[in-house]
């Protein structure tokens, strides 16, 4: 896993941080302007420096500000005068106008560009408030806000991190990610189960690679992902990975491979040509048909965001409530029967420590999953799971048995569940009854029509 820098470097990412504001900007050698009626602000400055908070300091030259680290604990990230204090006050009498300011704006811009911001700028226009006293404490404390939010000489540079950059996209054009909010990008990527080495197939649209980077990011460099692009997909579908500014190594484990490229990985294939109005909720339906999937969720993530004040707490009006739906389970593992040689419930490969692959050759396409179980420890193994158990030291082991089928389709003498379900009983006697006859016919044509009769026993019973 790839260690992030923890000193700024030229040409390099950083999120600026102020009061009410966070961007994600690129430290260049030249200064540049953050907003209308702010100065410049110089984040070559920055440069060697580590991550944390500074103050802006007016160069001596030039109406340029540089970056100075602050000692820890010396940042004030609230104002001590939007602290509550109790006095009612109303608005009644307020009459809003051009001229409860006395300072115009060319005077406010004057004393910016010479240096004054942060807690003597407040101040200054606090004075110079006609209305400032006149008004109710929240009144007043939204007044600083706005004011702090516009003046503050604090600043935080950090490293971006997936959480950061969501956040930002997601601030500024919620529709531009399809309102996929930052908490649920994080349960996505849970769900997911995404870890280091792992390998993965990604399908995005319209999420500016949201998700990709979050991929990426907890890949570490080690593993595979194949990101699916479509003909329709626009410039800056990767914007996430870029402002992530991910080293080389970080972005080695993605490849990106066209939809119509898809065909060759499953003969067959076809992409769809119309677009559904329910797509989860149909492949929901079907992944619980085929029981290909356990834990299969189709989930809506809902969020409610409060504004917090002195006796202004309310859920917000102007926001995006709901982030879309997310359609999770768990794949379940094919049958490797036909890999293993089954008798009945066992199989002809005695040893699977050292098999012999001359004598089973199909052994080496089937999965095997290995597990050591301590004291204390669990493990579930689903219905038609081919098991084998070893003991290394002297051991005692309790099993509990699940019926996963109705109850009148297990053997009555059987709570456990171990012999084969009534119906698969009853249809080996017919099948004793076909082998029969099949043996009437000379050994030639016994094995050739048995071969058919098995075929087409399999696919009638693969059938829905």
């Amino acid at each position: 896993m790839e260690e992030t820098s923890e000193v700024i470097k030229l040409n390099s990412r950083v999120v600026f941080c102020r009061v009410g504001d966070k961007r994600i900007l690129t430290v260049h050698q030249k200064p540049l302007y953050l907003k209308k009626g702010f100065p410049k602000v110089n984040l070559a400055s920055a440069v060697g420096k580590p991550y944390g908070n500074f103050l802006l300091v007016k160069q001596k030259e030039g109406n340029v500000f540089n970056l100075e680290p602050l000692e820890v604990g010396s940042a004030k990230e609230v104002d001590p005068r939007l602290e509550a204090t109790g006095v009612t006050r109303d608005n009644r009498d307020i009459v809003d106008s051009s001229t409860s300011q006395k300072l115009t704006m060319d005077e406010i811009c004057t004393r910016t560009g010479s240096g004054l911001l942060g807690a003597e700028m407040i101040d200054l226009l606090v004075e110079n408030s006609a209305t400032f006293s006149s008004k109710s404490e929240y009144s007043q404390q939204k007044y600083l806000r706005k004011k702090l939010e516009k003046y503050s000489d604090n600043v935080t540079l950090m490293p971006p991190s997936l959480r950061l950059v969501s956040e930002i996209i997601f601030d500024y054009d919620p529709l531009s990610v399809q309102n996929l909010r930052p908490d649920t990008l994080a349960i996505l990527l849970n769900t997911a189960g995404i870890s280091c080495g792992g390998k993965y197939l990604v399908l995005e649209n319209g999420c500016k690679g949201l998700v990709t980077a979050g991929v990426l990011e907890r890949l570490g460099g080690e593993g595979r992902l194949i990101r699916i692009t479509t003909k329709k997909e626009r410039s800056g579908e990767l914007e996430a990975v870029e402002k992530l500014d991910l080293s080389k190594n970080l972005k080695q484990p993605l490849i990106s491979l066209p939809l119509q490229d898809l065909e060759c990985l499953n003969p067959g294939f076809e992409i769809p040509e119309k677009d559904n109005c329910f797509p989860l909720a149909e492949c929901h339906v079907m992944l619980k048909s085929m029981g290909c999937a356990v834990l299969v969720k189709l989930t809506e993530n809902w969020l409610r965001e409060y504004q917090v004040l002195p006796d202004r707490t309310h859920p917000l009006v102007t926001m995006s409530g709901n982030s879309g739906f997310l359609l999770s389970g768990i794949k379940v593992q094919t049958s490797n029967a036909e890999f293993i040689y089954p008798v009945g419930d066992k199989s002809l490969v005695e040893d699977l420590d050292l098999p012999d692959f001359d004598k089973f050759p199909k052994l080496a396409s089937a999965t095997c999953y290995k597990c050591f179980l301590k004291p204390g420890d669990a493990l579930f193994i689903p219905s038609l799971w081919y098991h084998n158990v070893k003991a290394l030291d002297f051991s005692v082991a309790v099993n509990f048995f699940w019926c996963g089928m109705r109850k009148e389709l297990y053997d009555a003498g059987d709570p456990y569940g171990n012999k084969d379900p009534v119906p698969v009983a009853r249809a080996a006697q017919s099948v004793d009854k076909a082998v029969a006859l099949l043996r009437t016919l000379p050994p030639k044509f016994a094995q050739f029509y048995g071969r058919k009769l098995a075929n087409v026993l399999y696919q009638k019973s693969s059938e829905g």
